[in-house]
């Protein structure tokens, strides 16, 4: 895989994101990256965005957003952390 080249030649981490495919918009998981399967298995860690069905905004402007580990080949995969997103500052914070 070419970014993995290049991470290796820059001596540092590369950040991929894919948006979810149509079978996977609410599940989620390894497999639910758009356009290829490449990134599923060349990467090290593999994180997962989701927004309960509930989940409205407070008064701040933050909703809830789980951030689940659904891959991970240097440890346990499927752990998560609860996080509160602000849109409007792009911005993400442990609850």
């Amino acid at each position: 895989m070419q970014l993995r080249a290049l991470a290796h030649r820059l001596d540092c981490a590369v950040l991929a994101i894919a948006e979810r495919n149509r079978a996977s918009m609410k599940t989620g998981g390894v497999s639910a990256g758009a356009g290829t399967r490449k990134i599923e298995y060349g990467a090290e860690t593999v994180l997962d965005l989701s927004v309960p069905e509930d989940a409205i905004e407070d008064a701040c402007g933050e909703k809830s957003v789980k951030l689940r580990f659904s891959k991970n080949r240097n440890g346990a995969a499927g752990s998560s952390v609860d996080l509160a997103f602000h849109g409007a500052l792009q911005r993400f914070t442990e609850q």
